[in-house]
């Protein structure tokens, strides 16, 4: 899980190839493999959640296609993480 974390840490979307760094000994591989088929995923970017300078964690999108627009999937996760502050602020 090194990987998550470093993709955490580097706060870019992170794409890759099939869902082996979400689900590696989480899941025997055949299972996950089954699900990327049965998906027809091609790509799956991983977007870090950082909310007043804080990692929440990260929200992962899966394409059936091989092109992802990393800049609109940042916009969106930026939208959320706006969103998440006000509401965090408005919890405290």
């Amino acid at each position: 899980k090194q990987d998550l974390y470093r993709i955490l840490e580097d706060g870019e979307v992170t794409v890759v190839n099939s869902f082996r760094v979400l689900m590696d000994g989480v899941l025997p591989e055949e299972q996950w493999k089954m699900g990327e088929e049965g998906l027809g995923l091609r790509k799956l970017a991983l977007v870090p959640m950082v909310v007043e300078n804080e990692p929440l964690g990260l929200v992962a999108f899966a394409f059936n296609q091989d092109e992802v627009d990393t800049e609109a999937l940042a916009k969106k996760i930026s939208y959320l993480q706006k969103h998440s502050a006000k509401a965090m602020r408005r919890a405290q």
